[in-house]
């Protein structure tokens, strides 16, 4: 069998669950200083600081520059009904990384609080969720090609060659596998596009040109692991 080549040591940023309250300290019975409020979500200048400080890090002794960043989702602590409220989010929260990592790749996986019942009849899954996907893939969609732009505003989920080198990097979204209390399969409509992520999660690995990186935001359960 031929030798595999050596693996490359890489690194990544990752920054999740922000749960952003972009009126911070508004709405909060005991902000807890500049930075956030476990009841009320954090604020603008924590998110900031935090993107800022991973920047920072760039080129410090024993630290390699990022091979990309991965924002993997839970954007917002809005009350229900912000829809734009949730777009006007993910767009800030993306220029401020592409602001702080402009060469370098950064990629977007929906969460499970990334949805709002405002937003279309039986979100996440299509068609009503279209227009939520269509905005915040666009807010995010710096670093993807025109198939991943158009996967990701479809269905939430893509793959992307050539930003990450010999690397494919693959986003799922977790939300057709667990929205909030789990995928219904006794909706066939629920079932049948859960088994399409999978489907598509197969073809896109077994496709890939070489290795694979995997993001999503909910992981797999310890009992669902072989």
């Amino acid at each position: 069998a031929p030798i595999p080549p050596p693996l490359v040591e890489e690194t990544f940023w990752q920054i999740t669950d922000i749960h952003l309250n972009p009126d911070y300290p508004k709405g909060c019975p005991s902000p807890c200083g500049t930075f956030a409020d476990h009841y009320c979500g954090a604020s603008p200048a924590l998110y900031t600081s935090a993107v800022q400080f991973m920047a920072a890090q760039n080129g410090l002794e024993r630290i390699r520059p990022p091979a990309f960043v991965a924002h993997t989702g839970d954007m917002p602590d809005l009350p229900a009904g912000n829809v734009s409220a949730i777009w006007a989010l993910a767009k800030w929260q993306a220029d401020a990384l592409y602001q702080q990592f402009p060469a370098t790749p950064v990629f977007f996986a929906f969460g499970n609080h990334d949805f709002d019942p405002g937003v279309g009849d039986d979100c996440p899954y299509m068609p009503g969720c279209g227009t939520h996907y269509a905005a915040v893939c666009a807010a995010f969609g710096r670093d993807l090609d025109a198939v991943a732009r158009a996967s990701c505003a479809a269905a939430g989920y893509f793959y992307v060659d050539g930003k990450v080198a010999g690397v494919r990097i693959i986003v799922l979204n977790t939300e057709y596998f667990g929205w909030e209390q789990g995928v219904d399969l006794s909706n066939r409509t629920h079932a049948d596009a859960a088994d399409a992520h999978l489907l598509w999660l197969e073809t896109a690995v077994a496709g890939a040109p070489a290795k694979v990186m995997i993001l999503g935001h909910i992981p797999p359960a310890s009992g669902e692991l072989p």
